[in-house]
């Protein structure tokens, strides 16, 4: 017997709106009939209600900039990110009974779906008692609007750890990663669209915290090529075990470099001569500068199937090749030297003892811009602290 069903239809969509995370909605209408039908009748308005509550009017604003990019030819980008500058973008959260804006609602929250399911898989690998393990896996793609209750990382086609659940998040926690998120987004595609931007676009000014933010976004989407690199060379995964002997040396035990395993791709490490390389011109670099559009086309790929992984490895050969060569543009964000009172506290506590790129990168694999505690984080030990200072990593063995 469905015990929603006796409810009146009013506080059945309450109770839909009030759960706050589209995983709650989805596993309420899997367990009920009755809040399922309440769904399919609300549904836009449903939606509308747990994007507001996510993003801030900024937000909204930086989403629509990102789907009128999508939406439109060159000739009038520099436009959309003028009207952005200015706030100026429409607004289908507030304008909803505006009929042109149905189709933008719509792709909003396809948006914010695919938003949180990143972000979902972040925190995963992020608060993993073993990253190097957890950052070799791959997320299970979601199916539908609203993301599934059994999302898991993937390894080779098998579950290997269930994914986070995003409502577990505190609000200013969310509100940090969505932003960043929408943000790198945003300027992924103003870089990668616009092939010649003159005069300068306007741009967004970042405090040190936010624009560390957007970097561990792109310390996460290169990760996720690293995974891609691993899984089609066949790469072994790590030990579980909570002991020290996992089979990695360091740095590994600590930091999942895509580098070594771009190497096992074959022709995709080969640079031309004389050719300088960037981090943005390394191989995952390269293939993360177009934000995460690419990503689920990539991520669709089968990878317990051989012949489906070997089209994954050719895809990604393409389109490093096709997309090699990098003319730098600066895009929409600038960094100045403030910090906030909205940066994460952990962040605010560690960034004046980072001494190392090694240092930061494994600070940055474990999102340390975004929390406001430790308590998502495991228990750390001495042998394997969860933010290693540069003294404990300078008597690390080296391979």
């Amino acid at each position: 017997m469905d015990p929603f069903d006796k409810l009146p239809a009013e506080l059945r969509l309450s109770i839909l709106i009030h759960t706050r995370s589209k995983r709650s909605v989805s596993s309420l209408t899997r367990a009920s009939p009755a809040m399922l039908r309440q769904y399919h009748t609300h549904e836009r308005y449903i939606a509308r209600s747990l994007i507001a509550a996510d993003f801030d009017d900024e937000m909204v604003q930086d989403a629509m900039a990102i789907l009128f990019i999508q939406n439109s030819c060159k000739s009038s980008m520099r436009k959309h990110i003028l009207d952005w500058s200015k706030h100026r973008l429409p607004n289908p959260l507030k304008d909803h009974n505006n009929q042109r804006f149905s189709q933008l609602s719509d792709q909003l929250n396809t948006l914010h779906s695919r938003l949180l399911f990143f972000i979902e898989d972040y925190v995963t690998k992020a608060t993993s008692s073993y990253p190097p393990r957890d950052y070799l896996c791959l997320p299970q793609t979601p199916e539908s609007k609203l993301p599934t209750t059994e999302g898991h990382l993937m390894f080779n086609g098998q579950k290997i750890t269930a994914r986070f659940n995003a409502s577990d998040l505190k609000d200013t926690e969310i509100h940090r990663f969505l932003k960043a998120f929408l943000l790198y987004e945003l300027n992924c595609r103003v870089k990668t669209s616009l092939a010649v931007i003159r005069p300068r676009l306007p741009q967004r000014e970042l405090d040190t915290a936010e624009h560390e933010a957007i970097k561990c976004v792109n310390t996460y989407v290169c990760s996720l090529y690293c995974a891609m690199f691993a899984q089609c060379g066949n790469a072994w995964l790590p030990d579980a075990s909570t002991s020290l002997q996992t089979g990695l040396l360091f740095p590994d035990t600590f930091y999942i470099n895509p580098e070594i395993y771009a190497s096992d791709m074959g022709q995709l490490e080969r640079v031309r001569a004389g050719y300088v390389i960037k981090n943005e011109n390394k191989v995952e670099g390269s293939l993360a500068r177009f934000g995460l559009g690419p990503l689920m086309e990539f991520l669709s790929h089968d990878m317990s199937d051989v012949r489906d992984k070997q089209a994954l490895k050719e895809r990604l050969r393409t389109w490093y090749i096709q997309n090699y060569e990098y003319s730098y543009k600066s895009g929409i964000l600038c960094s100045t030297e403030s910090i906030t009172s909205c940066a994460s506290p952990i962040y605010s506590q560690l960034s004046s003892k980072v001494d190392t790129e090694l240092q930061r990168n494994i600070y940055r694999q474990r999102a340390w811009a975004f929390f406001d505690d430790s308590r998502l984080y495991p228990k750390g030990s001495t042998g394997r602290p969860n933010f290693p200072t540069q003294s404990f990593l300078n008597k690390q063995p080296s391979k």
